[in-house]
Parts: C-alpha cells; structure tokens; sequence
C-alpha cells in the first residue's frame, strides 16, 4: 500500500478489487482507488480527502462514480469530480457495469425512490419507483444482463419481520418479481 497511507493515522484497508478490463483492475480501500499498473500509489490520493465513508462504482480505471454522505460525483481522470445527484445520506448499496455503462444506487432515503438508475456512465438519474408490497427495508443492488438488476431487502413487517427478500426488478418498468428462498 503507498506509504502516503500512514498519514492517516491508520491502516488502509481494501474493500473490493474490480476488474475493469481484461489485464486492469483498481482497488478500492477506505482511503481512496489504487490501479492495478501503479499498486504503491493512490490515483490522487486528495480526491477522497482522506475519508472513508464513500461507495465506489468503477466503469473505467480512470472512469467512476463515488457516492457519499451528500453527493453522487463522477470523474473520467480520477482526481477531477463533478456532483452529478445530492443526497442526505450514503445509499446502502451501489452497482456498475463497465460494458454498458450503467451505474445504480439503492437507498432507504426517505425523500428518494429507493432504486436510481443511471444509462450514460453515472452523468443522468432517473428514478424508479419500487412496489415491493410489504414494508421493507432495502439492503443491496447488482446490475444483471438483459436490463435487469438483483434486489435484497428485508422484511419490515409483524408477520415475518427480518425476513431475507431477493427481488429481481425490470430496469425499464420497475417492476419486481420477488424469488421464494429454501
């Protein structure tokens, strides 16, 4: 890990390695995104300012969209940010697909429809309204092929509070189709 690292005052620790192309891939730790070709240094180590508290969707070595506490940014170089969504808290959950450049955050924000979607690499939102049926409690998101993506929840309600829910929902309509689970 660069050694820049220890003047946070801790151990940087690796979230998820992506791969971003047949031979690249990037790193994404608690204090920024490390590339495969150059592993003992951050890319702009300064974008992240030394914070933890991000979400990390990757369509690029040098092409993502982070996701914090109060905004939704993209960059194409990796240190230079634009805000593309404001938010009012972190979303629980992020997804990307490098091929089609299709990038979604899921949320429990109260002011927000829990699924945004974005089809241009994170630059555009759109909403999608989500009709589980029951009260639940969002908890995950991963882009599928064929305009679909995965949903996790959890049960909110009396009957079966906490239960697991897995959903797969059209990307085009909203619709879900909740899976039975053994």
């Amino acid at each position: 890990f660069p050694s820049l690292a220890a003047a946070h005052g801790g151990d940087p620790l690796p979230r998820n390695v992506h791969p971003v192309s047949e031979s690249a891939w990037v790193l994404a730790t608690n204090f920024g995104i490390i590339r495969g070709d150059d592993p003992e240094h951050y890319i702009c180590e300064e974008a992240f300012l030394g914070g933890d508290n991000y979400l990390f969707a990757p369509l690029g070595e040098l092409t993502w969209v982070t996701f914090s506490e109060t905004r939704v940014m993209r960059t194409e170089d990796g240190c230079n940010f634009d805000e593309v969504f404001e938010l009012t808290e972190v979303p629980v959950s992020v997804s990307s697909n490098i091929t089609t450049g299709d990038v979604a955050f899921l949320t429990n924000q109260d002011d927000l429809a829990p699924l945004q979607l974005s089809e241009d690499g994170g630059k555009s939102w759109r909403a999608l309204a989500l009709d589980p049926g029951k009260q639940v409690h969002w908890t995950g998101v991963e882009l599928s092929k064929d305009g679909e993506a995965f949903l996790s929840a959890y049960s909110r309600e009396d009957a079966d509070k906490g239960a697991a829910l897995i959903y797969t929902v059209s990307l085009e309509t909203g619709s879900l189709t909740l899976h039975p689970l053994p």
